[in-house]
C-alpha cells in the first residue's frame, strides 16, 4: 500500500448533536459581546452541575446521570438561561416562550425543510 493512501483515523465528534455546537457557540459569541464573563459563566455552570447532581442528575433527555459528562450540554443551556435571567437580558418568561415558539416551529415544519422562526411564532 502506498503510504499517501493512508488516511488517518477520523477524530471522534467533539459534540453528539447540533444543538449543542449551536449552544456552545451560543455561549462563547455572547462572552466575546461582554453579556457575561468567563467568571459569571464558571459560577453559574457550577451551580447548574451541582444542583443536577444532587437531584440526581436525571433529565428527561438522558437516563440518569452517567458521570461521563453527558448531560452537560443540556447544562450548559440551564446555566445560560440564568446567566441572561441574571443580566436582565431576557426574563424567564421570554425564555419559555422562545422555547415555545421553537418547538411549535419544530412541530409544524414539513419533513426535511429547515425549521425556522416566522412572524407569526
Amino acid at each position: 500500500m502506498n503510504p499517501s493512501e493512508v488516511r488517518p483515523p477520523t477524530p471522534p465528534a467533539v459534540f453528539d448533536e447540533p444543538w449543542q455546537a449551536s449552544i456552545f457557540a451560543l455561549v462563547v459569541a455572547l462572552h466575546d459581546r461582554g453579556v457575561f464573563t468567563w467568571s459569571d459563566w464558571n459560577r453559574v455552570l457550577v451551580q447548574v452541575i451541582a444542583e443536577q447532581d444532587a437531584a440526581g442528575g436525571a433529565c428527561a433527555s438522558f437516563q440518569g446521570a452517567r458521570g461521563d459528562g453527558a448531560r452537560h450540554p443540556e447544562d450548559w443551556v440551564r446555566a445560560l438561561e440564568r446567566l441572561l435571567a441574571e443580566g436582565a437580558v431576557v426574563t424567564p418568561d421570554e425564555v419559555t416562550g422562545a422555547a415555545e415558539a421553537w418547538a411549535h416551529a419544530y412541530r409544524t415544519t414539513p419533513h426535511g425543510r429547515p425549521v425556522t422562526l416566522g412572524a407569526e411564532d
